[in-house]
């Protein structure tokens, strides 16, 4: 089954200004934060094992899981942010 493409943050609070007083969206809001923010903390945990050496099979899950954090917007917006902040 093929998921649709992740949503950026602005994409979030698109949703969330369409219908600001439904608890459910809201509920689901925080949700996706809170998945938002492991998303980031595992990239970070990903580029800290970056040159650390890695047998067969955890090589292999290195990269896979590198491929899918590369198109994570979190990923991307928080980069952003940061190049933004330190020039």
């Amino acid at each position: 089954m093929e998921y649709p493409p992740p949503l950026s943050r602005a994409r979030l609070k698109e949703l969330e200004a369409c219908a600001p007083d439904d608890a459910i969206l809201r509920e689901a809001l925080w949700e996706i934060a809170r998945l938002r923010r492991l998303v980031l903390r595992f990239n970070h945990m990903h580029q800290m094992l970056a040159n650390a050496p890695l047998a067969g099979g955890a090589a292999s899950a290195y990269k896979a899981v590198g491929i899918e954090l590369a198109a994570e917007p979190a990923v991307h917006e928080q980069a952003e942010f940061y190049a933004r902040r330190i020039p």
